[in-house]
């Protein structure tokens, strides 16, 4: 069985690019997940906000599907 590596896809820049990308990765069928970098989880809990950075995973396998897919929606400012 191939074990699957994940990488980072990028750093949104608002919870409502957050929620964009992942709803267009769910649609496109993409398996990704969401991490929150230092204490970023606890101040979104205590705070409703995020001030650290919040990083989409995908697999390796998928990045590039999923790097398409983000840029028809936000452009390439992110993969520069």
């Amino acid at each position: 069985m191939k074990e699957v590596q994940a990488v980072p896809l990028l750093s949104p820049d608002s919870q409502l690019e957050l929620a964009i990308i992942t709803g267009a990765l769910e649609e496109n069928k993409i398996p990704h997940f969401v991490k929150d970098e230092g204490a970023g989880g606890y101040m979104k809990i205590i705070g409703g906000i995020n001030i650290f950075n919040t990083v989409i995973f995908v697999s390796e396998d998928d990045y590039e599907r999923a790097k398409d897919i983000v840029i028809s929606i936000i452009g390439d400012r992110k993969f520069k």
